[in-house]
């Protein structure tokens, strides 16, 4: 076993509950440096207790801030994802059959009322699952309080997280608010809540059976593909559930268009990261998407005109107007090196026109401007050697543009 300690009273009791029962077990230990001397401390304690009970100690630091500026998410989602990169990657080198962590009763609880805050369907109400993978969570039958009662018996010694007292993030709001005004309609609180997320564990069970009846006389494999016949699905008044359950591991979010997509016309698709399912008469047909060819066109003359991969021309002219989504007037002397027309990558930033200041990336661009993930997929950049110039066919780089100034201007058009 290798139990992830943070040296908070959750790990050191999971840990010491583990050498009770004689498990062979190594400790693993993430730094994140987000609380200064503090996160370097309880980095101290950890290693200190490992060697103490000579237990096989790994730890790493990570700047955990940069990590989520550059992937633009949150610190805490950051944090866990370095993590249980971190655990896996150890586990593996070591040999080590599970990785532990010390989620408790409380824990769960505060998921649980964090998903209904946003809103869920019952699989928002189970919790934190027990095991997931070779992640094992094997505390989370207690509660906070037991595990409090346990340390003091135990007399063990632990280091206290200072933010966890602030209510800054929504799930300390939910721990210091919300959980006390539950406690105290209901002393057992904690309890009933348990049996709660048991009973919804077996409700969950029962209809993943029946949906899988159902789907089993509607869907069905044809030369790769999977169909489902809309009029046998439509016979269920809870058709939307079946559909749901049926597409929810292929990566669809846009629930909304799906329910709709049977009464669509035939022809009419919605997109996941990988799939599409289209609608062809009396089926659904679920396919995975193919995956075309990266687009690359340098252009090394002016003028030019392409056919393919878009209808694309440049040519210089006397005069500029405003911008287009289609047409746009630049500054040729501000280009540098050939033209290039290509699919836009992570990476790319730009400064849109009508964004008085700073950057984007074009890809939160695109999001912004509400494009479907279909159309983001396809979207192309003109770019010179050192920045793009124009989303085509939607926004220009604010600081390629014609002005008044420009003694050479190029005019970009996109033909539909």
């Amino acid at each position: 076993m290798l139990v992830a300690v943070s040296g908070g009273i959750d790990s050191v009791v999971l840990t010491d509950l583990l050498l009770a029962t004689n498990f062979s077990i190594g400790i693993v230990h993430c730094n994140f440096q987000l609380r200064g001397v503090e996160s370097d401390e309880d980095e101290q304690f950890v290693r200190a207790f490992a060697e103490s009970q000579r237990i096989p100690f790994f730890s790493t630091r990570f700047d955990t801030k940069s990590f989520a500026t550059n992937a633009k998410i949150s610190t805490q989602e950051a944090a866990r994802i370095l993590r249980y990169h971190y655990f896996e990657e150890i586990r593996t080198q070591q040999a080590f059959e599970f990785i532990l962590t010390a989620h408790h009763l409380n824990d769960s609880i505060e998921t649980v009322l964090f998903h209904l805050a946003r809103g869920t369907g019952i699989d928002g109400l189970l919790g934190i699952p027990k095991r997931n993978g070779s992640v094992l969570r094997p505390l989370l039958s207690f509660s906070k309080e037991e595990i409090l009662e346990y340390a003091a018996v135990r007399n063990l010694s632990w280091r206290e997280d200072a933010s966890n007292a602030k209510t800054d993030y929504t799930r300390n709001k939910i721990r210091h608010e919300l959980v006390p005004l539950f406690k105290a309609l209901n002393p057992s609180f904690e309890a009933s809540f348990h049996a709660s997320i048991q009973a919804w564990e077996q409700t969950q069970s029962l209809a993943t059976d029946a949906a899988a009846a159902v789907l089993s006389q509607v869907v069905q494999d044809s030369h790769g593909q999977k169909k489902l016949h809309i009029p046998e699905l439509l016979k269920f008044p809870n058709y939307r559930a079946y559909l749901q359950f049926w597409l929810a591991d292929f990566g669809f979010h846009a629930w909304n268009d799906i329910y709709d997509l049977p009464f669509g016309e035939t022809g009419k698709r919605v997109f996941s990261e990988d799939y599409v399912l289209t609608k062809d008469r009396d089926f659904l047909l679920l396919s995975l998407k193919e995956e075309e060819p990266p687009i690359h066109v340098e252009i090394k003359t002016i003028p030019f005109a392409l056919t393919e991969p878009i209808a694309f021309s440049g040519t210089y002219v006397e005069s500029y107007q405003k911008s287009k989504r289609t047409e746009i007037y630049v500054d040729a002397d501000l280009i540098s090196g050939n033209l290039n027309l290509r699919n836009y990558v992570q990476t790319d930033k730009f400064a849109p026109e009508g964004m008085s200041a700073g950057t984007k990336s074009v890809g939160k661009f695109l999001r912004d401007e509400k494009v479907s993930l279909e159309y983001r997929k396809k979207a192309l950049v003109l770019c010179d050697s050192q920045q793009v110039i124009w989303v085509v066919g939607y926004r220009a780089n604010r600081n390629y543009l014609a002005t008044t100034q420009t003694k050479s201007i190029l005019k970009f058009t996109l033909y539909s």
